[in-house]
């Protein structure tokens, strides 16, 4: 436990803090098939045959196939840099100062484990960071890798991942001996 003191018009106050950190070795998604460039073919001839459609009917959100179309470019290139490489290591990271938590997230995590987080450290006040310490891509939740939208086309972690960030800063805040009022 650390203090922390903030002067301000010569009034004092002493803040209690905490700080956590973990290294994550996340695994890469398995994308590197034996056809693989032809999957990624088919994929982009369907999404422009889909962009195409939505251009010819004249849609008001043309965003959405133009991604996904993004998506699996990005992909294709990527694939050919991770081929070697399985693992990402990086760091998660959790303060807490008096009645407020820190989640600090090496990516952009989705909102839906982000609220995860915040469940568990209520009823402190949590602020989930992104792009903290580091930055490996979108950090989906499992169900977000059967849409077939962008992100889950251009993340580089494998299905479960980001339930695993999510563990792993409820690891730290047990070891902060930060969790919510009823398990105490």
């Amino acid at each position: 436990m650390y203090k922390y003191v903030i002067e301000v018009n010569n009034l004092k106050k002493v803040y209690r803090r905490q700080v956590k950190e973990a290294g994550l070795v996340a695994s890469i998604k398995s994308i590197f098939k034996p056809k693989y460039e032809e999957v990624i073919n088919e994929l982009e001839t369907k999404a422009n045959a889909e962009l195409a459609k939505a251009k010819s009917k004249n849609s008001d959100n043309l965003r959405i196939y133009e991604a996904r179309l993004e998506g699996l470019k990005f992909l294709g290139l990527a694939s050919r840099f991770l081929e070697k490489n399985r693992k990402i290591e990086t760091v998660l990271q959790l303060v807490k100062i008096d009645e407020l938590a820190f989640a600090c997230i090496p990516g952009e995590l989705f909102s839906l484990l982000g609220h995860k987080i915040e469940q568990y450290l209520a009823p402190l006040k949590v602020f989930v960071i992104g792009y903290a310490n580091d930055y490996v891509g979108y950090i989906l939740d499992e169900e977000s890798y059967e849409k077939n939208e962008y992100e889950s086309f251009t993340t580089f972690l494998s299905k479960g991942e980001g339930e695993r960030i999510v563990d792993s800063i409820v690891t730290l805040a047990k070891k902060c001996q930060i969790r919510r009022e009823r398990d105490r």
